[in-house]
């Protein structure tokens, strides 16, 4: 295994120092407790256009270009990305640059110049063209059923903002979102691969030295899963439908989310997995399947996303709640858990050939409060039984918190069809999807 180390410094910040001495990279990566769950509403998007200032330059880099051969001489270009929940800075570089790379992230967290506002602005203003349709309605579907999801909470608005709220911003608000939340016991520093811990951790002191200590953000209300209804619709032109749906999950931190990883995997994780077999190897009813968990601190959602032809959505709906129901009720054999648990446990000794993973691994984890060493993780899903993946089965599909998200080309009656098998589930019986499943459109 790797050998991982954790040290807080004078100033609040977090050091991790993941030492993989068997590789010959290196990864350098910021988190900060700063997302759009954060912003209150007069602020919407700020969080994600401070991430993009930081790029025009600091005191000792003063201006975007050269801050970014600063970073690209070491190895590889700085990555950055803002979350709901946490904002991220991240590099890969040569193990025996890492003192230089640190020095260029500290100096541009720590000595932003927040030059250029107007330019920055017009690239938001163009990444937020892709998320819009030509009506001025959002084209992300998880844009859409966020919305639907959390509504009213700042979770369920876009990361990037709106148009008028990112136009309203000016050099002042970016400066004090930036001094409110880029500080020391607000963030965490995660280097992983081919570096010395003690070494790394006493060049990231030197790098954040003068960094303020500042305050952890707090996360405000929990999200709570308060869609109205059982399906959003957003209609648009095109030969294909896509369908999201969504079933409120578990947040991140609680004891059963390793099991709902596993679970997921039994769903959809391979041909072989059940959802692919039900909608796709056996029916023909979709090409493009995926599922994912979008779980935080206090809440989580799990969604299943397919493109469907229109006529054969509800079809395809039904298909999803059977194979639900299925696991539901008459459980989960043993060979699917040994293969879902190889699966994971394998996942996590390649991650140990990956700089960038584990980075983003003890990161990540470090920024919520915990971190967990590989060899813990492992035994932890060694531990979970078939009858664990069932209870945790029950209590995330059979709790009456799912929501439809349709967008696309779509009729009223196939829209009503999908209304009633979602207002439906749960079935007190197996049979209950079943008997609906008759009044399928014809695929």
């Amino acid at each position: 295994m790797v050998r991982v180390t954790d040290t807080k410094l004078d100033n609040g910040l977090q050091v991790v120092a993941v030492e993989q001495p068997h590789l010959h990279s290196a990864c350098v990566s910021l988190f900060v407790n700063c997302g759009s769950r954060h912003e209150r509403l007069e602020e919407w998007g700020l969080s994600h256009l401070v991430e993009h200032m930081l790029f025009r330059g600091s005191a000792r880099f003063p201006d975007g270009g050269t801050l970014a051969r600063a970073f690209e001489r070491h190895g590889g270009p700085l990555q950055a990305s803002t979350w709901r929940d946490h904002t991220r800075l991240s590099a890969s570089v040569h193990p025996a640059r890492l003192g230089d790379a640190l020095t260029a992230l500290g100096d541009m967290v720590r000595q932003p110049l927040f030059g250029e506002l107007e330019v920055e602005r017009r690239i938001v203003e163009e990444e937020l063209l892709q998320d819009i349709d030509e009506d001025g309605r959002d084209n992300d579907i998880n844009n859409v059923s966020r919305a639907s999801i959390w509504k009213g909470h700042p979770m369920g608005r876009r990361i990037a903002g709106s148009f008028e709220s990112v136009r309203a911003f000016d050099v002042d608000d970016v400066r004090r979102h930036h001094r409110e939340h880029y500080v020391g016991n607000n963030a965490v520093l995660c280097v992983a691969g081919r570096v010395d811990p003690d070494e790394a951790t006493g060049l990231a002191a030197e790098a954040f030295d003068g960094l303020p200590a500042g305050r952890r953000a707090s996360n405000g209300d929990v999200a709570r899963f308060s869609a109205h209804g059982p399906v959003t619709v957003h209609r648009r032109h095109g030969t294909q439908l896509a369908v999201q749906l969504t079933f409120g999950a578990l947040p991140d931190g609680h004891s059963d989310f390793a099991a709902l990883n596993l679970l997921c995997r039994i769903l959809d994780d391979g041909h072989s997995s059940r959802l692919q077999q039900a909608l796709c190897e056996k029916r023909g009813l979709v090409y493009e399947l995926s599922t994912g968990l979008d779980c935080y601190a206090d809440c989580g959602l799990y969604d299943i996303e397919m493109l469907v032809a229109p006529r054969r959505a509800p079809s395809a709906i039904a298909v999803t709640l059977e194979a639900i129901v299925e696991l539901c009720h008459n459980g989960i054999t043993d060979e699917e858990v040994e293969l879902v648990r190889e699966r994971s446990i394998n996942e996590i000794e390649f991650s140990i050939d990956s700089c960038e993973d584990l980075s983003t691994l003890h990161g990540g984890q470090a920024l919520l409060g915990r971190n967990e060493p590989l060899a813990s993780q492992i035994s932890r899903l060694e531990a979970i039984t078939r009858a664990d993946l069932e209870r945790v089965a029950r209590s995330v599909f059979m709790n009456g918190r799912a929501h439809t998200t349709l967008m696309g080309p779509v009729d009223r009656t196939n829209v009503k069809r999908i209304e009633r098998l979602l207002r439906d589930f749960p079935p007190s019986t197996q049979s209950g999807i079943s008997d609906q499943a008759s009044e399928r459109a014809v695929v």
